[in-house]
């Protein structure tokens, strides 16, 4: 009976050392799907993010101009990591990388149906290398209408609330270029002011800081500097209104197509509340290097400080300088009544802001010369991939 109690201990140890290991084994593969699932999660939050950027035009066919190549997170790369090629890659296609928590993402992007489509054809592959090495990886097809040459810099952005503004963990009004400060909080220098940048609530949206930069990169600020920022904000916090200025001095003025280069101005905000706003707007444009560059589009920036009774503001917002001298130019808006309520909304560009709760962006004007009609805009046709109304209306002098 010894040798047989002997044999039963040996066969319990056997047993429980099997089951430690199928216990660790599980372990171990519960936390290789978990690992799995959140870097798919992840995987796929990007390739959406991207997938949203190339609908509204923003990185068409992965490419974006030089001034706005300068001004994008330092986590992508036109050089993809290693890893294994694509059987269909080609040399059309554009591939980058992003690094999010501990998995590096490789992203490939094709555009497969030709530009004259009145659809494309994207394909955007994702590959990542999971815990032990191995390669995933995530395809993301999608047809998109082509954008039209103005698209990205008119399209009309409705201002969501809460989490429907919110593109990776930002809202949507916050300027592209925008670098992370810290946890929730991003950092943008405002167009043509190199002295200071601006610091964003990342869920909000709202400017609730000014970092003045000294002679210092914006990728040079830190965490540690939100406070300081933060301090030098008067009344707290001040909302964002931002767009584009673009320029047709031709015979037959396009808002779709403008092909003039820009002139002098500077954009002016006047508030019908100004008492009751703590300190006055504050605009920055690009205007002198967009003259000096013949460029043909000048961008602007503007701090808004709302009345402290409610949070809103009120006015208008109008061109000066050269562009401005009403005897030779005319100053149209980009407006329509995008979502057909009846009425131009805030967001839609109204010739007068009643009641501004939120940051607004893509607020355009149109300089042509004086004497011509603001020209119209047709009905969106996807089909012929027309996917906004960008007509315009008079703005200086009003109707």
């Amino acid at each position: 009976m010894a040798g047989w109690s002997l044999v039963e201990a040996m066969l319990a140890s056997l047993l429980l050392c099997v089951g430690m290991v199928l216990l660790l084994k599980g372990q171990t593969n519960a936390r290789a799907y978990s690992d799995f699932a959140r870097e798919r999660a992840a995987a796929a939050v990007l390739a959406e993010a991207q997938i949203e950027r190339l609908r509204s035009g923003v990185a068409e066919g992965g490419m974006v101009d030089a001034e706005a190549a300068s001004d994008r997170s330092p986590t992508f790369s036109v050089r993809p990591p290693e890893g294994p090629e694509d059987a269909d890659g080609d040399a059309d296609e554009t591939a980058w990388h992003r690094d999010l928590d501990s998995s590096r993402y490789a992203f490939r992007q094709r555009v497969l149906a030709g530009a004259m489509r009145p659809l494309q054809d994207v394909n955007l592959q994702l590959r990542w290398q999971d815990r032990f090495g191995v390669w995933q990886s995530l395809r993301w097809p999608a047809r998109l209408a082509p954008a039209q040459p103005a698209t990205a810099l008119l399209a009309f952005s409705p201002q969501a609330s809460g989490d429907v503004a919110l593109t990776r963990a930002r809202h949507a009004a916050i300027p592209e270029a925008a670098r992370t400060l810290g946890p929730g909080w991003l950092a943008f220098q405002p167009a043509g002011d190199s002295a200071e940048a601006w610091l964003v609530d990342a869920r909000s949206g709202w400017v609730l800081g000014r970092c003045e930069l000294g002679g210092r990169g914006i990728d040079e600020l830190r965490t540690a500097d939100v406070a300081d920022c933060r301090s030098r904000m008067v009344g707290g916090g001040a909302l964002l209104l931002s767009g584009e200025i673009h320029f047709d001095l031709e015979d037959s003025p396009s808002a779709d197509k403008p092909r003039s280069s820009a002139l002098p101005l500077s954009l002016v905000l006047s508030l019908s509340d100004a008492v009751a706003s703590p300190a006055p707007p504050l605009c920055r444009s690009n205007a002198v290097r967009a003259v000096a560059d013949r460029r043909k589009v000048v961008s602007y920036h503007c701090l808004v400080y709302p009345r402290g009774t409610d949070q809103r503001w009120s006015g208008r917002s109008e061109l000066s300088g050269a562009a401005a001298d009403l005897k030779r130019f005319r100053v149209c808006r980009y407006s329509a009544d995008h979502d057909h309520d009846g009425h131009i909304a805030n967001p839609e560009h109204p010739a007068d802001y009643t009641d501004v709760d939120g940051p607004l962006t893509q607020q355009n004007f149109l300089v042509i010369r004086a004497g011509l009609l603001c020209p119209g805009g047709l009905p969106p046709d996807p089909a012929a991939g027309r996917l906004l109304d960008l007509g315009t209306l008079p703005h200086q002098p009003p109707e």
